[in-house]
């Protein structure tokens, strides 16, 4: 076997191990509970929907799993004096809007809508069908490598179908 080979088969071992290591520290959230009530109406009350995410710690890596278990999306949130892991989760189940000053966040509805050409008009229509998937979380504090580089590892091997900046 020529030496390539052997580094490619290594790596690949390697990689294998890593993403379990990986995959066995995520805490996986579901969306319903925090965009829509008991009754499927969107849910406002903002103090309630990321109880449970806030215990996960300010800095983190999110991952959205559509109802089929595919990793669609990864982000990250808390890294140096950037936007909180919730906050940028919260950011994240947005319908996509342009603003004055830019955007309100909602890159993975944006990426939704222009890869798939779906249209979501209002906020009910998006949080319904964002409802239906789950999001894995881990926070920095489970983990001793820097969360940059646990995003980029996930996203190289993964390759979720919205990350349009891979």
């Amino acid at each position: 076997m020529e030496y390539a080979e052997k580094v490619a088969l290594e790596c690949l071992s390697v990689t294998e191990e890593i993403s379990l290591q990986i995959g066995k520290r995520f805490e996986k959230f579901t969306i319903s509970e925090m965009v829509l009530d008991e009754n499927g109406v969107p849910n406002n009350n903002k103090k309630n929907n990321f109880k449970s995410i806030n215990e996960t710690g300010d800095i983190g890596v999110y991952a959205f799993e559509d109802p089929n278990g595919v990793i669609r999306y990864i982000g990250q949130g808390g890294r140096g004096s950037k936007t909180p892991l919730k906050s940028r989760i919260s950011q994240e189940l947005r319908l996509f809007e342009k603003t004055n000053n830019g955007n309100n966040g909602g890159t993975l509805s944006k990426n939704i809508q222009e890869i798939d050409s779906i249209e979501f008009n209002t906020k009910l229509e998006w949080q319904t069908f964002i409802s239906t998937w789950k999001i894995r979380v881990i926070s920095q504090s489970n983990w001793n490598i820097s969360i940059n580089v646990i995003e980029a590892f996930l996203i190289e091997v993964i390759d979720p179908r919205y990350n349009l900046n891979k």
